[in-house]
């Protein structure tokens, strides 16, 4: 039988002092339910936390793998809960399965560096998240506050559902492949993920070329369909002389 620690026992030994709480203290001086709680998040904190520390490739590794790999896919995890998986990201709002996906798509000379969003807290970050990620062959986990900047100049494909690591990749040059819905999904430098799509198709996709240029001119073809206005209040402070009303009523197709 394996060996377990005391801390690897942490969810039934907090719920056990939940209960003997609960028999020497009344309801009316402590609020169980909410003390039962809070035990419960620092437990997924802290499996989250060791996981993390576990996963983590060390800096010597991941700069070997950047300067020395020809064949990188790069994978930033997006923010969870959130628009761009959770809304728009279809059956890849499970981002593994995206990754898991990638994987059967590449050949076995490619390796995958996924990072995790820096804001990203335990959700969907348990125990099986990583047992999970450690069974898809070629894949390392990076630091979560390493550069993204110096993978991406290294990577030979960049993977998102929708999220902007896959904009920086196409204006810098490289090329990436869309898994949910992303409003560059059309330019060129962007593959968009179909069932169905073969590892052929995406090696031709990587061999293809592209100009700056024509990344430029698509861009200005999708910025005229575009209406302006701010549809983020947190970016409100960006713009001279902001209002709701004027933001609201601004045409400028009139």
């Amino acid at each position: 039988f394996p060996v377990t620690t005391p801390i690897e026992h942490f969810p039934s030994i907090s719920l056990m002092l939940v209960g003997l709480i609960g028999l020497a203290l009344t309801p009316k001086r402590i609020n169980l339910k909410n003390l039962a709680r809070k035990i419960e998040t620092f437990h997924f904190k802290y499996v989250c936390r060791k996981n993390n520390i576990k996963h983590t490739v060390s800096q010597g590794v991941l700069n070997n793998l950047i300067n020395s790999s020809s064949k990188i896919a790069y994978f930033p995890l997006h923010l969870q809960p959130e628009l761009t998986t959770s809304a728009i990201g279809g059956i890849f709002q499970d981002q593994l399965l995206a990754i898991e996906t990638l994987r059967s798509l590449l050949n076995d000379d490619w390796v995958i560096l996924v990072k995790e969003n820096p804001k990203q807290g335990y959700f969907q970050r348990g125990d099986l998240f990583f047992n999970r990620l450690s069974r898809i062959s070629g894949v390392y986990w990076v630091d979560r506050y390493y550069p993204s900047e110096k993978i991406l100049e290294k990577a030979t494909l960049t993977a998102v559902i929708s999220g902007t690591a896959g904009w920086e990749a196409i204006k810098g040059g490289g090329k990436c492949i869309v898994f949910g819905q992303a409003w560059y999904s059309s330019m060129p430098g962007c593959l968009k993920y179909y069932d169905g799509i073969t590892n052929s198709e995406l090696i031709n996709f990587l061999s293809s070329k592209h100009t700056f240029l024509q990344v430029k001119n698509a861009f200005g073809l999708l910025s005229k369909r575009a209406g302006t206005g701010v549809v983020d209040p947190e970016y409100k402070t960006l713009v001279d002389g902001y209002t709701p009303e004027s933001n609201a009523t601004y045409r400028d197709w009139e």
